[in-house]
């Protein structure tokens, strides 16, 4: 089970980084949960946001640092890199080219990933600094 959810991960990594929302879509579970820095998402909320980013940093590109999983649970430690071209929360475009590491473990359920926890850090905070 563990193999099969890593390699479910990789998919959604991935997905990410081709901007891929309908793949996205498909490799999370219809009440996919997922809890954040910002609070507990809903899955709409997440997609929105997914699609936010893709706007303000239209190059954004995740790189897997690590990966494990036992049972259920897959853990990736990941960086973010990114040129930001749009608006985001709040911050206007500055052109930046910023980098950005987090950590989120997903549980997988049915061959879907159905909830996740999710830390990062504050690329706001890096944007107006």
């Amino acid at each position: 089970m563990s193999e099969q959810n890593k390699a479910l991960a990789g998919r959604a990594i991935k997905a990410l980084n081709e901007h891929n929302v309908d793949t996205l879509s498909s490799l999370f579970s219809g009440e996919y949960a997922p809890h954040t820095g910002q609070g507990n998402l809903d899955r709409k909320t997440a997609f929105q946001g997914a699609e936010t980013l893709f706007c303000a940093f239209p190059d954004v590109q995740w790189t897997i640092e690590d990966m494990v999983a036992e049972g259920d649970k897959v853990v990736v430690r990941y960086t973010i890199e990114g040129t930001h071209r749009g608006e985001f929360r709040g911050v206007a475009p500055t052109g930046k080219q910023v980098s950005w590491r987090g950590i989120v473990i997903w549980r997988c359920v049915g061959g879907k990933i159905a909830e996740g926890h999710a830390v990062s850090d504050d690329v706001v905070q890096m944007l107006k600094g």
